[in-house]
């Protein structure tokens, strides 16, 4: 706001005595109505950012009351017998990192909270797909809406995030289905295996805003967790962000890789997996982000590319 205040007071400055001569108490009594605007316009600004704030504080809680108003439904369904979610009864994680305690967003959570809007178009795609028997991974899940959704469809449906804070505060949806999130860090190996100890491959894996927050030394073995676990048909797909993203109160900087699609794609391949611009089934609109105009999704990567792109990717078979 200073900033603001000073830009505008030069500008007046100049304007007044571009208009010509006046004396030094005309400038000032000048300035000074212009210094009582200045405050109006900054008593605005405040008033703005506050009902933004709390419109997303807002919008926030009406997310987490349907995570936990479906929650409560469905457990009164489960227990007179209706089975209404796809619970994971077999899949178990083998890793001995539990966590990613070295994480800015284990340590200072912020965006490890999102992932609380439901998106079903998604499921409807990929049900179309790989049929109704395929399988989903969600890495970075945060929230676990996604997760949700898959599994109310009856797809086995696993969330993973490096973050134990949803799980801890058992909120949103991991409370609905407790055995189908899991936690580790995902820039160590991970396997999931069955219940024959035989390890698990996915139809579908996932990944929403999370590529840009791992650090470049992390990446390659994040990307060789998810080639392992992916079927030689599935898709793994997502989306990047290509914007600055920091805390600048804990100055914690939350988006530590930004890198262009080429340079992602360059790195995909390193590890066996080749982005493909065409020859797939989805479209624009299917993506869970970058689609924009919803909540925790306000960025249109077709409208604006510089803020971050979607991708496709499949499994480079040797």
């Amino acid at each position: 706001m200073k900033a603001l205040h000073d830009w505008l007071k030069d500008i007046f400055r100049k304007l007044l005595k571009k208009s010509g001569v006046i004396t030094n108490r005309d400038l000032l009594k000048r300035i000074d109505t212009a210094n009582q605007s200045v405050e109006r316009l900054e008593g605005i600004l405040r008033h703005v950012e506050w009902n933004i704030i709390n419109s997303k504080l807002v919008l926030a809680e009406i997310f987490s009351g349907n995570a936990i108003l479906y929650g409560d439904v469905i457990r009164i369904l489960e227990s007179n017998g209706s089975n209404i979610l796809l619970h994971n009864r077999e899949i178990k994680l083998i890793t001995d990192h539990r966590i990613a305690v070295e994480s800015s967003d284990h340590i200072f959570p912020e965006s490890t909270l999102e992932g609380l809007v439901r998106y079903p178009r998604l499921v409807k795609k990929a049900k179309e797909i790989f049929g109704d028997n395929m399988s989903f991974l969600d890495i970075g899940c945060g929230a676990g809406a996604l997760v949700f959704d898959f599994a109310i469809e009856g797809v086995l449906s696993i969330g993973i995030d490096g973050s134990d804070t949803c799980l801890r505060a058992n909120n949103n949806y991991w409370r609905n289905l407790p055995k189908n999130f899991f936690t580790c860090d995902v820039t160590k190996k991970f396997s999931f295996v069955d219940s024959s100890e035989k390890q698990k491959k996915f139809d579908l894996i996932t990944s929403w805003e999370v590529l840009e927050h791992i650090p470049e030394s992390g990446l390659n073995q994040m990307l060789k967790n998810i080639q392992d676990h992916l079927t030689d048909d599935g898709y793994f797909i997502g989306t990047c962000s290509l914007l600055e993203y920091s805390n600048p109160k804990t100055g914690v900087i939350y988006h530590v890789t930004l890198k262009s699609k080429e340079w992602w794609s360059n790195l995909f391949r390193e590890e066996n997996l080749q982005i493909v611009e065409d020859g797939h089934l989805f479209s624009f609109n299917d993506f869970y982000r970058g689609v924009g105009g919803r909540y925790e999704d306000l960025h249109n990567y077709s409208d604006d590319p510089s803020a971050g792109f979607q991708f496709v990717a499949k499994k480079l078979i040797k």
